[in-house]
């Protein structure tokens, strides 16, 4: 489970609507690429260190608590 504190699902208007108000989530557009670029990585890519930072790695530390990621 992947989780973005605060951020809507068009990250303020960032994306897909630009009739949602305000304000751009630039951060948070930021986490959500890096977090769906390392999953990518791990999984279609076959990356055994991007697989260790899905499972092992302390996405809420790195992001100063604005995202967490629970893995099965």
């Amino acid at each position: 489970m992947y989780s973005l504190k605060g951020a809507d699902h068009y990250l303020g208007g960032l994306i897909c609507r630009t009739d949602v108000p305000g304000p751009f989530q630039y951060q948070a557009l930021k986490i959500a690429a890096a977090t769906s670029t390392t999953f990518l990585e791990a999984y279609v890519g076959n990356n055994s260190d991007a697989k260790h930072a899905m499972l092992f790695g302390n996405l809420e530390s790195v992001t100063s608590g604005k995202a967490t990621l629970i893995t099965k």
